[in-house]
């Protein structure tokens, strides 16, 4: 199961027999007898691919029956509880609690809403809140904390558990982001950004090299369409639906990854926003991009890391591009992203072509004549500047833009008065 920051899986139950929130278990004494309550933890919409799940798993688990490696767990003495990731459906299509009774859901309001950042929300049922167990306490959780001995007592219900001052200024701004939701309704966004998503797949899906090779690999279910998510076999089905997500990489003409942080590169000089790399789910990264255990360990130990420039190993992309659409996004936006992918990515004519036209020098006469000559006008390397008087880097290939190389001195360093630095006034730019 892919989920953000992680990747539960119910076969490790068959060796530890528990799944457990990170080692926040509860005591014997409030488990029935049966041992430490187990929880299991999946996303109603996967962050990576926008893939939306069967939330029938919610009363699947509650129920007790799911099987681990063929065995049920029903009657096992221990109680589940089960925590939904909602953070990035509740955007457009926020599950439905009272047909889906997860004890816990994580909400994201920056997500839904865009503004304020870095604030979310736990929805915890009362009746799982016996279950939460706390070796730790912070300020405003307590009745009553004596420094000098081992003596507290907590808070009930909530109280205990928000830490510190809570951000006022945020919380405020949630309601102008509930209004807007009010004015257009979770229906009308879930059908916009469909929209918006399946004409920009559809079109991405489509697009092909000189060669009628694809431009585009996505990853997802965007030929899932909602007439298949409602019938019979889907609902029997883990993977019921696609959200408003493209999560893709480019492959160049001869079968090649263009890497993700080179179009982020290019991407941005056009004013388009992507996020890159595994998006905070080795999981779903590694199951759509093939890469293997040992695949993963053997990049990491080559020097790759999170957030690195390593974007293409040994013929492989270590993650993706993805474009998120919101109720603020457009059709226009769309199609300027479409014509950016066409314009940069697309090959219309075989490299031998392209080089024709370099072996041949034409020399201007005064009266406007041309004459060419028999000398090759051989390419040996690219390098590309984007930091005009800096050290510039050495590149395979590199589109070009307004008759010279993309992002080629686009940017320069100046000092404290605003003037422009060179390697005349400052030799160091050039290590």
């Amino acid at each position: 199961v892919d989920a953000r920051d992680g990747c539960f899986d119910l076969r490790t139950l068959s060796e530890q027999r528990r799944v457990t929130s990170g080692g926040g278990g509860a005591s014997s004494s409030n488990d029935g007898g049966g041992g430490s309550p187990c929880l299991f933890a999946f996303p109603a919409e996967s962050n990576f691919s926008g893939v939306r799940y069967n939330l029938d798993l919610v009363k699947d688990m509650k129920a007790k029956r799911c099987r681990v490696d063929g065995a049920s767990f029903e009657g096992d003495g221990r109680e589940w509880y089960v925590l939904l990731d909602a953070a990035k459906a509740c955007c457009t299509r926020p599950p439905d609690l009272s047909q889906f009774p997860a004890d816990f859901v994580v909400v994201s309001f920056y997500k839904i809403f865009g503004y304020p950042c870095g604030l979310g929300a736990l929805l915890v049922r009362r009746d799982a809140c016996r279950a939460l167990k706390r070796t730790y306490f912070g300020g405003g959780t307590v009745n009553i904390s004596i420094a000098e001995e081992d003596f507290t007592q907590r808070r009930s219900e909530e109280d205990g558990w928000e830490n510190g001052t809570l951000p006022f200024l945020s919380l405020r701004s949630l309601k102008h982001g509930f209004d807007q939701i009010g004015r257009l309704s979770f229906g009308r966004i879930e059908a916009h950004t469909r929209a918006l998503t399946e004409y920009t797949a559809h079109r991405m899906s489509a697009m092909r090299h000189h060669n009628g090779a694809k431009v585009c690999e996505l990853y997802g279910r965007h030929s899932f369409s909602e007439v298949e998510a409602r019938s019979p076999q889907a609902q029997r089905t883990f993977e019921v639906g696609q959200g408003p997500i493209i999560a893709f990489n480019v492959v160049r003409s001869e079968g090649t990854y263009l890497g993700y942080r080179e179009l982020e590169t290019l991407s941005e000089s056009c004013g388009f926003v992507l996020r890159t790399g595994c998006h905070c789910n080795p999981g779903a990264c590694s199951t759509h991009l093939g890469l293997t255990p040992d695949e993963a360990k053997a990049n990491f130990e080559s020097g790759h890391v999170c957030w690195d420039d390593k974007d293409v190993i040994n013929g492989k992309p270590t993650g993706c591009a993805r474009i998120s659409f919101g109720y603020m996004s457009t059709f226009e936006d769309a199609h300027a992203f479409l014509t950016f992918l066409e314009k940069t990515c697309v090959a219309t004519a075989p490299p031998q072509a392209r080089e024709k036209g370099n072996r041949e020098i034409s020399k201007s006469t005064e009266s406007g004549a041309t004459r060419s000559t028999d000398l090759p006008l051989v390419l040996k390397e690219v390098f590309v500047y984007p930091i005009k008087s800096c050290q510039g880097f050495a590149v395979a290939s590199w589109p070009i833009a307004g008759g010279s190389l993309y992002l080629d001195r686009h940017w320069a360093i100046a000092d404290e008065d605003g003037l422009i630095l060179s390697q005349k006034r400052e030799a160091r730019l050039a290590q």
